[in-house]
């Protein structure tokens, strides 16, 4: 940070540099504020201006810069390619959903709720604690499955009030979306709010096909502001102690999406991170929980060595920036990490832009692609964080499905699929 106010200018013409840059894809993929696609670019802007604050300060050296000037160009070359090429979703319905969907939500509900109530008494109000990071650190086996079962549950309750609430003006289900709010508040997560304009933009766009209310209203906008700030304020694990500091803190959050460059680039610190095993540490979210690794053999991940090389002396601690991709590409495979950077590009491009053709035009089926929409982001901020959270997605799906055959008395498999008229 102290860098950063030594050269403000270097800084603000290393952001205006990585926007201009980034104006190409922004005529090509921005819809509405409210896309998370959009928030990626945005977030991005900023994460990378970092490497080239650095560069233009001698602290990454030009062989990293490199790295991350290609790494970055082969991924956003072909998402920009494929976003030419989006596919529409399956044009059929599936018979008898709305008894389905209505199932699915009093399932999901239901977890919902007793995962952040047994979580909240037993283990801790990620709001009150030092660090929400390590929530399941130190908690009884099996506990953290909840971390994986609650998300899923959540994503699915906002999109159905929002269904019911907007489409069919029932105001019972305005109940359910302030319990929602609040455990947003409690998760101490400053981007939880997000998650609630995420799955709006989803319904919205997706679903609805209503592109003229995308516009975000200007109260909206504030409260979205507000909501992080509250966090900071009463945060236990945050620094603010007012209002102003809160303000700074949240203003800072921005610079900090660069937050594993300022650790990695500078004395080559990404070069003492090593893996010997590096696609079980890049598939471990998916590997562990299936058990097809243990645990204790999964080396940790690479934001938490990073960490720990500038703080030895919070080792162990859960603590630590997101791998973005280009990191993670040299830490888990050298120069090799272009095509996998290139690879990941590929990936993100048919999620967002090509597997629509593989979904019903229908709210389950736009709620499962609009899950894997939003969690296919963090291949850009996190590659192992991305397969981590597609571990819990297919745990989740086997869950529900497996709920869903036994609460319809095994007629789920009958479900019939016809195509529009």
């Amino acid at each position: 940070m102290l860098l950063l106010l030594n050269h403000p200018l270097s800084y603000i013409v290393s952001v205006l540099g990585i926007t201009l840059l980034f104006i190409p894809l922004f005529k090509k993929l921005y819809v509405s504020i409210t896309d998370p696609l959009v928030f990626l670019l945005v977030n991005s802007i900023f994460a990378y201006s970092v490497p080239l604050f650095l560069f233009d300060n001698n602290l990454c050296s030009i062989s990293h810069f490199i790295f991350f000037c290609l790494s970055e160009i082969f991924f956003w070359s072909i998402v920009f390619y494929s976003a030419r090429k989006t596919r529409s979703f399956k044009n059929v319905i599936i018979l008898n959903e709305g008894n389905y969907a209505k199932m699915f939500f009093n399932i999901s509900f239901l977890v919902y709720m007793f995962s952040s109530i047994y979580t909240y008494v037993y283990v801790g109000i990620p709001l009150f604690m030092e660090s929400r990071q390590e929530l399941y650190v130190g908690a009884e086996s099996g506990v953290g499955i909840f971390s994986r079962l609650a998300d899923f549950a959540q994503s699915y309750v906002i999109i159905y009030c929002y269904h019911r609430i907007i489409s069919y003006k029932e105001k019972a289900f305005i109940f359910i979306f302030i319990f929602v709010i609040v455990n947003c508040l409690l998760s101490g997560s400053k981007g939880s709010i997000l998650t609630l304009v995420a799955w709006y933009f989803i319904y919205i766009y997706f679903f609805k096909r209503e592109k003229h209310i995308l516009q975000f209203k200007r109260k909206y906008f504030l409260l979205v502001l507000l909501f992080p700030i509250i966090i900071l304020l009463y945060y236990k694990g945050s620094s603010s102690q007012n209002l102003s500091n809160a303000i700074e803190d949240l203003a800072f959050r921005f610079v900090a999406n660069g937050d594993v460059y300022w650790i990695a680039y500078p004395n080559n610190i990404i070069d003492n991170v090593h893996y010997q095993h590096p696609l079980v540490a890049l598939f471990a979210g998916i590997l562990g929980p299936f058990r097809l690794e243990s645990y204790e053999s999964i080396e940790p991940a690479i934001g938490l060595q990073l960490f720990w090389e500038v703080e030895p002396s919070m080792y162990g601690r859960i603590i630590g920036p997101n791998g973005r991709l280009a990191v993670s590409g040299w830490c888990f495979f050298g120069w090799t990490g272009l095509l996998f950077s290139a690879i990941m590009g590929w990936l993100f491009s048919f999620i967002v832009f090509r597997s629509r053709k593989y979904f019903p035009n229908s709210l389950l089926g736009i709620f499962v692609y609009g899950y894997l929409y939003r969690i296919s982001m963090s291949i850009v901020t996190d590659p192992a964080l991305f397969f981590s959270y597609l571990g819990s997605f297919l745990i989740n799906i086997g869950f529900y499905a497996t709920l869903l055959m036994i609460m319809s008395k095994f007629q789920f498999k009958t479900i019939c699929i016809r195509e529009k008229q």
